[in-house]
This record gives structure tokens, sequence and C-alpha cells, in this order.
């Protein structure tokens, strides 16, 4: 998978502009914040702007899926009506390494991270599932680009999202669908 940086995202969605973007960067970098951090503290964006962007997860890490970097390894990982249910989605693996020792943990995308429920869930059966797993890690993926996904790794239909949900479809899944 491949992440997209989230200033890409906020000059695509028409929230900044390039030299915007240029000073939020700068200014970043030189006060260590994040990118959407910066950009309150310079007055260019407000919560509620990110909030409209991200919804209520805007201060989770955003992750940019795109269906053709899916791991094939972490495919099979969830049951479909399980990432239906809780709009949650497998991104793949991170590795990390302190002092000698190795830490591998799944990336976990999910259309409403602050959802705990969802993310012990999840994390339980990766764990149930995978042999030497930490922990997980947590974005917050998109509602089109969930759904694109599912129709382009996972074969399924839009159409057919809802009659694969047979214990019940994500809420944000549900609306983004009807609308």
């Amino acid at each position: 998978m491949m992440k997209k940086r989230v200033g890409t995202f906020l000059l695509e969605k028409g929230l900044l502009t390039p030299k915007q973007l240029e000073d939020v960067l700068s200014y970043g970098k030189k006060h260590s914040l994040r990118v959407g951090d910066a950009a309150i503290e310079l007055g260019l964006l407000s919560h509620n702007d990110l909030a409209k962007v991200f919804g209520p997860s805007h201060k989770f890490d955003f992750f940019y899926m795109d269906y053709r970097y899916l791991p094939k390894q972490t495919r099979d990982l969830f049951p479909i009506e399980f990432m239906l249910k809780h709009g949650v989605i497998p991104l793949g693996f991170k590795t990390e390494w302190k002092f000698f020792k190795k830490k591998r943990y799944l990336n976990l995308g999910l259309l409403a991270p602050e959802r705990q429920e969802s993310v012990i869930q999840a994390e339980t059966i990766a764990k149930e599932r995978l042999a030497n797993l930490y922990g997980t890690k947590v974005f917050l993926v998109l509602a089109d680009q969930f759904i694109q996904t599912l129709n382009q790794a996972y074969k399924i239909p839009t159409d057919q999202i809802s009659t694969k949900a047979t214990e019940g479809l994500d809420p944000i899944l549900e609306m983004f669908i009807q609308s």
C-alpha cells in the first residue's frame, strides 16, 4: 500500500493552496507538528475543516488506500462480513526494531478508528491467526477508497456490499453507499 501525504490530499480537496501547503510544511517541520495541526496553528484550517474531510476520526493518521498495493498475505485475514460490519480492512505489516528485538504490527484501516470495539475485535482475530504479531497500528481510511478496495481486491461489486453484510453494515459504509 502506498500512503498519500495529507498535504497532497488537502490540496486535492481545495482546502489549501500550494503556497499555503508550503507554509504549513515549513511551520510543521520547524515546530514538529503534523500537517493538520500546523495548518490549524497557522489559522489556515479549523478542527471543523479537518472533521468535514476526515470525519470524527480526524485525529488519527490518514492512510490513502490503493487496492493495487494491498498485500496478498493480509487479504484473507478477516471474513468479508466482519470487514463490512466493522468498517475495517487489513493494510499490511510494519516491523519495528528496538534493542535487537523485532516487533511486528498489523496496519489496520478503519472507517471510524475511534470505535475501540472494532479495533479490539480486529486485533483479537489477527492475533489468533497470525504468529508473532505484537499489536496493531490504526489508520483512518475513507469510504470511497474502502469501497474501491472491496470492488477491486475482493471482487465485491458495490451493489452487492449490503447483501454480503449478513451481520449488518458499518454505518459510515451504509451512508456512503446510499448517497
